[in-house]
């Protein structure tokens, strides 16, 4: 037997959505990245994040993911090249939830800053679970994805990185 995560995952400005997905307890963050964009039929794309959120929803520690972990370095303002970051495909789920009605953040358009709100409402033993996980149920119409950065080219997204960073340190 096996842990398995159950987690009801809904969009505070679509009231009418809502999944349920089943994964282990195992799952990194990434594979739980992939299991959503999937289900919602998103564009595999590098930016977005998970938060530990508190009850009232407000953001913990981020779990980005490692291509948007890597991108958003040049932000950094402490030395932590000795220590190992934080992303989704070096934590897994049960290594920060802490049971049922810990919360999620799931920001799948940064740059819009829309994001599913995700409760673990249940875990349970069981014989197997897909690798991948799976939604086992879903009202509603997925929300729209409109990160213009899917469009744009890795020289481009570069380039807008470099700008954003100018702006952040004042050159």
């Amino acid at each position: 037997m096996i842990p398995i995560f159950i987690f009801t995952a809904v969009d505070p400005e679509r009231p009418e959505f809502s999944r349920v997905y089943e994964i282990a307890a195992q799952s990194t963050f990434a594979i739980f990245n992939t299991l959503i964009l999937s289900d919602l039929h998103m564009p595999t794309f590098d930016i977005t994040s998970f938060f530990i959120a508190g009850e009232d929803w407000t953001l913990g520690l981020e779990i980005p993911n490692p291509e948007f972990a890597n991108i958003t370095d040049v932000f950094d303002d402490e030395d932590t090249d000795s220590q190992e970051k934080v992303h989704m495909g070096n934590v897994r789920l049960c290594d920060l939830l802490a049971g049922e009605g810990s919360h999620l953040i799931y920001n799948y358009d940064i740059l819009s800053d829309r994001a599913l709100h995700i409760t673990l409402t249940a875990v349970v033993e069981g014989d197997s679970v897909p690798p991948e996980g799976r939604c086992l149920s879903g009202c509603g119409e997925a929300p729209e994805f409109t990160n213009d950065l899917v469009t744009q080219s890795d020289s481009d997204i570069k380039a807008i990185l470099d700008d954003l960073r100018r702006e952040d340190t004042g050159d």
